[in-house]
This record gives structure tokens, C-alpha cells and sequence, in this order.
């Protein structure tokens, strides 16, 4: 140890290579070693992440069925035959997971290890019951595995029946028939601030969850992207269609029960956070945020106007077909 030390207060006599060769075998600087953990360990810690990661999912997931299925269920009269049951679960199997991933290979080994903590199979598992839904009337529970929904005769059916895994038992359940848009509204990973159609499905990215600031601003959100579908907007953006689905989006939240104003409130957020979006040149496809803002404004004093003392809003045939316009929008920034 003394020699050690003495070493160490001579380096002012040594040459730079002599002191750079000391520290690098060792001398008297930071060790450069780290262990390397047993595998096991890894294998543990990584169970550990991807619980932590699928319960966060799982919290999206149902924050965006709470109030997604509001608006669908609202937009059902609007959506002519393309309507579907409404039972009001979130579930995932182990194709519609591997969906939501994609088929990056880090994604795709994500997908594998949330499918081994949720334990998921061919059969659409629920893993949430959303309350005050048909599902929660008759009792289906987490865990359950769908494995075959059927609609009742009759215009409109009377109810549906679903049959059910739970467990070793196979049950059959009677569910009252009711009505949605039949476009399913999830959660994706992503840090985007963003809502798009893609197929028949409208995927919320947890960027935008993380951004809106209460539900009416995210039903706003879902309401604009369900309002592209029921327009029948197939096509690349214009803004003659964003205009019309901002118009029909705050319709939909509205007579979902939402605060219509929370559009206008989003929007000038989404302005503050990208300065770049206020102009009439902020982007080929969308209205410049300044335009949205006041059209927005007018759409929000307009049901304002026709809302009843008991707070519902009433939305005839005549406003949802209003601003209707052809092609469907590839999705977009809310």
C-alpha cells in the first residue's frame, strides 16, 4: 500500500504516455470492470419491465375504450349499416397484439413478451370490463376469452349472445343489443401527438394520451378521426375535409356528453407546442390552427345554441351530412 501511494504522488515525474498507460492497466483511477450478471437475472429483470410495461398499456388501453366507445356508440345513427354490438370490453389476442406492434424485430420481441405476461392465446382475452357497459350487466369478468359473438334476429336485433371460456367452463351470455360505429378505437405506441384512421380502426398514440389534458379534448380527438370514416373521406387529406371532420368531431363529442369547447382548448395547445401549424401554409392537408381555432369557435356556439336545458345535444341528419365530402382520410395530426 505505502509503495502504492508513493507511485501515485511521483506521477508529476512521469512522461503523459507513462501516466496514460498507468490508468489504463489500473493505477490508481476508476476500475473499468463490470460485472456481467447471470442470465437468470436478466431473464427476471426483464419479466419485471414488461409487467410494468403491459400494466401502463393496459391504462391506456382502457382510457381509450372509456371514451372511444362513447363516441362510437353516439355515432352509431350516423353510420348507417356499419354499425356493430357494442359490448363494451378491452380485449386483445395474439394477432390483433402483434398488430398493434408492427414488425420491427424490437417491437415484434415487445409484442412476444406482453403476450407472455397477459398469457394470450388465438381467442380475443379480456382484460378489462368497461363499467356501465353491457358487458358489465352480465357479469363477464377479466380473463374471459371470447369465442363467438352472435346478433339476434330482428330490425333493430333484440340483443346479442356471447360465448364465452372461463376456465374449464364455457358459458353462453345474453347481452342487450347496443349500437356503434363499427370502427375499433385503440391505443398505440408511438410519441407523436397523434389520431388516424388505419383500416377499420382509429389508433390513439400515447403521445396524444400523454398531451390531452382531460377526456372531452381526447373524445374531441376520436370524435375528429370517426367523423372521417362516417364522411366517407378514402382519399389523401384536403382541408376542405379537415374542416368538415373538425365540424362532425365536435358534434360527436357533444352528443357524446363531452364538452364541445374542449376542441378549441386543444388546438391552441397543439399551436403552442408547434408554432410551425398557426399559418394558412402550415401544412397542404390541414387548415392552419388560427383557422381552426375560429371555425371551431363558431361550431362550439352553434351547439350551444341547441342544447337542450338537460345538457343533451341534439345532431339531425342535416348537420352529419352537412359538410360530407368524397375518399376517406389516410389518418393524420388530430
Amino acid at each position: 500500500m505505502t509503495s502504492r501511494r508513493r507511485r501515485c504522488r511521483a506521477t508529476g515525474r512521469w512522461t503523459a504516455a507513462q501516466i496514460a498507460l498507468f490508468f489504463l492497466v489500473g493505477g490508481c483511477g476508476p476500475q473499468a470492470y463490470a460485472p456481467v450478471p447471470p442470465i437468470s437475472e436478466i431473464r427476471k429483470e426483464e419479466r419485471r419491465q414488461y409487467e410494468a410495461a403491459a400494466a401502463r398499456l393496459l391504462v391506456h388501453m382502457q382510457h381509450v375504450a372509456r371514451v372511444g366507445s362513447r363516441i362510437t356508440v353516439a355515432g352509431a345513427p350516423f353510420c348507417g349499416e356499419d354499425v356493430k354490438p357494442y359490448v363494451g370490453v378491452v380485449s386483445t389476442s395474439r394477432s390483433s397484439l402483434a398488430r398493434r406492434f408492427g414488425s420491427h424485430a424490437a417491437w415484434t420481441e415487445a409484442g412476444v413478451g406482453l403476450r407472455r405476461v397477459w398469457d394470450i392465446g388465438s381467442a380475443p382475452e379480456v382484460l378489462a370490463v368497461l363499467p356501465d357497459s353491457p358487458a358489465a350487466a352480465v357479469g363477464m369478468q377479466v380473463r374471459d376469452r371470447i369465442l363467438e359473438i352472435e346478433v339476434t334476429d330482428g330490425t333493430p336485433p333484440s340483443g346479442v349472445r356471447i360465448e364465452i371460456q372461463r376456465g374449464a367452463q364455457r358459458l353462453e351470455l345474453e347481452l342487450p343489443y347496443v349500437a356503434e360505429c363499427a370502427y375499433s378505437v385503440s391505443a398505440t405506441i408511438a410519441d407523436q401527438i397523434n389520431a388516424h384512421v388505419a383500416s377499420d380502426s382509429i389508433l390513439v398514440s400515447t403521445g396524444l394520451l400523454r398531451f390531452v389534458e382531460d377526456d372531452d379534448e381526447l373524445a374531441f380527438a376520436i370524435g375528429h378521426e370517426l367523423a372521417h370514416r362516417i364522411l366517407g373521406h378514402r382519399s389523401s387529406r384536403m382541408r376542405s375535409r379537415e374542416r368538415a371532420a373538425d365540424r362532425m368531431g365536435t358534434e360527436l363529442a357533444a352528443r357524446a356528453g363531452y364538452d364541445p369547447a374542449a376542441a378549441v382548448r386543444l388546438v391552441r395547445r397543439l399551436a403552442a407546442e408547434h408554432p410551425e401549424w398557426i399559418g394558412d401554409r402550415a401544412s397542404p392537408g390541414h387548415p392552419g390552427t388560427a383557422h381552426r381555432v375560429a371555425a371551431l369557435e363558431a361550431v362550439v356556439e352553434e351547439i350551444v345554441r341547441r342544447t337542450t336545458p338537460a345538457g343533451s345535444t341534439k345532431m339531425g341528419d342535416d348537420q352529419a351530412r352537412s359538410s360530407t365530402s368524397a375518399g376517406q382520410s389516410s389518418g393524420g395530426t388530430v
